[in-house]
């Protein structure tokens, strides 16, 4: 196996919701990511505008704002965003944008409903993003909180 594939897969192994999954899934994800570079100032997602993608920021840091401008989130190493616009039909609701030179791995929506559909640990980390008309926001696992 390369090298590359071997440290995404080390990478992703030590990060929730990735290190509740069994090993071969974790060993089959790289070749359903992408990687991206961000250079800070960047904005990543925008407010309305379409997402299809879970990032997963390697290195580097990303501040969350919401369409008014106020900082709800700064994400760093190991730390995901994009699903909540996945989930909930695809329109983006926060601003994201590099506060450093990123480095971002990126999982398709693809693979994203395929490990929701079959992995009910990986899933269940993604119930408070569910909109709350879906039933899945009431059922959290009890070990996720």
């Amino acid at each position: 196996m390369d090298i590359e594939l071997i440290e995404i897969i080390d990478f992703i192994s030590k990060h929730p919701p990735f290190s509740l999954l069994p090993a071969a899934t974790r060993e089959s994800l790289p070749a359903h990511m992408e990687i991206s570079y961000a250079r800070r100032g960047q904005v990543i997602l925008h407010v309305g505008h379409e997402n299809q993608t879970l990032y997963i920021i390697r290195s580097g840091a990303v501040e969350v704002h919401s369409p008014d401008d106020e900082l709800l989130q700064r994400l760093g190493e190991g730390d995901l965003f994009g699903a909540q616009a996945i989930l909930q039909g695809g329109r983006v609701h926060n601003h994201v944008t590099a506060i450093e030179d990123s480095l971002l791995y990126r999982l398709s929506k693809e693979a994203f409903d395929r490990l929701c559909r079959e992995e009910k640990l990986f899933a269940d980390y993604f119930v408070p993003f569910c909109p709350t008309t879906d039933p899945r926001r009431h059922k959290p696992h009890p070990h996720l909180h």
